[in-house]
């Protein structure tokens, strides 16, 4: 499932933030959405969730796969950390 964190919704009004909700139900209606204020949120929300899984979004999109038919946002980017010891979360943070 995939986790979508929308921060500073203190500083929209209800409809604007319900308007945006909106935008991404339709986007991926299996999304769980957090919404936050100061960026606080359980760390464990937030990493390891493994939240791609690619037989849902063909559900959504059965021709995602098709390189000409979808687009990529340069704004949106990703990280991946792998480490063999455990590794200290409040770091991050």
């Amino acid at each position: 499932m995939k986790k979508t964190w929308l921060n500073k919704v203190d500083l929209v009004t209800p409809s604007k933030l319900d308007d945006l909700t909106q935008r991404l139900r339709a986007m991926n209606p299996y999304a769980k959405i957090y919404q936050t204020q100061k960026s606080q949120i359980e760390i464990d929300k937030v990493l390891g969730v493994h939240a791609f899984d690619i037989e849902k979004k063909l559900e959504i999109d059965p021709h995602y796969l098709e390189e000409e038919t979808h687009d990529h946002d340069d704004a949106v980017s990703s990280s991946v950390l792998r480490e063999t010891k455990p590794l200290d979360m409040t770091g991050l943070l």
